[in-house]
């Protein structure tokens, strides 16, 4: 990895530079003249592309930890095993969650892009399935496009992946056009993504232990083990769904 730091200019620059030197090889002209002439029409400022536009981000204010809300009786510790209990949390969100567990409140949070919108919902949520387990669907999570889903669901495995045990633990599945019918093909379709998954991301589905014991593991024991896993804390198949519904559903409109 290099220890640079990012070239602003070459950042803007240097694609638009490939894209021209790509489309005179992609489409050759004998003539120098009409290739002279070609060359300056693509490079004139806003043919290919435009100027770079940038956004300066300013940081977010940070508040109280997760173990400090453990220890204000604000979140059940067992929270803490899925996530980083000394990360501090950003104002914003110990606003919304505090809201959300303490008073019972409906939240709307609008803030930028990177701001943690998600664990706004995500902790209060996970928190209430904890300390208050039920049968059947008791959290919707609603997405506009199937690639959000897609993010959502490798974040809930990571998360629901560290708790232990198989008796009494929250378990979600995802209901789009990519959930199998039958059991046997979501159980094929997941050992194919899982083979086709990096080791790092397999590798964040297990806790410190198993982690270490995993490290250096073939690769096709290393998806043999995730397989076991993702399955312990994921319904996925439709007929699953149906006849076991989990407590969390992802889903799109």
């Amino acid at each position: 990895m290099s220890t640079k730091g990012l070239d602003a200019v070459a950042a803007a620059t240097e694609p638009r530079k490939s894209l021209i030197s790509y489309l005179l090889s992609a489409y050759p002209l004998k003539d120098p003249h009409l290739k002279h002439g070609f060359r300056e029409l693509l490079e004139v400022p806003g043919a290919i592309a435009q100027d770079p536009y940038l956004e300066g981000t300013q940081p977010y204010e940070t508040s109280k930890t997760l173990q400090e809300l453990v220890n204000n009786n604000i979140l059940d510790k067992r929270l803490l095993a899925m996530f980083d209990p000394q990360r501090p949390l950003y104002s914003h969100q110990e606003r919304a969650i505090t809201a959300a567990i303490k008073e019972e409140a409906n939240i709307v949070v609008a803030t930028g892009t990177g701001s943690g919108k998600t664990e706004c919902f995500l902790i209060p949520m996970l928190n209430r399935l904890i300390t208050d387990q039920k049968p059947g669907v008791q959290a919707l999570i609603l997405y506009p496009m199937n690639a959000l889903v897609n993010d959502q669901v490798k974040r809930l495995r990571r998360l629901l992946c560290q708790q232990t045990g198989d008796i009494d633990i929250v378990r979600f599945g995802f209901y789009t056009s990519r959930t199998k019918q039958k059991q046997v093909e979501a159980e094929e379709a997941l050992k194919e993504e899982l083979i086709a998954t990096e080791r790092e991301e397999l590798l964040e589905l297990f806790n410190e232990k198993d982690r270490k014991r995993l490290l250096s593991s073939p690769h096709a024991v290393l998806v043999q083990a995730a397989h076991k896993q993702v399955l312990r804390v994921q319904v996925i198949s439709r007929e699953q769904i149906q006849a076991a519904p989990p407590q969390i559903l992802v889903t799109n409109y």
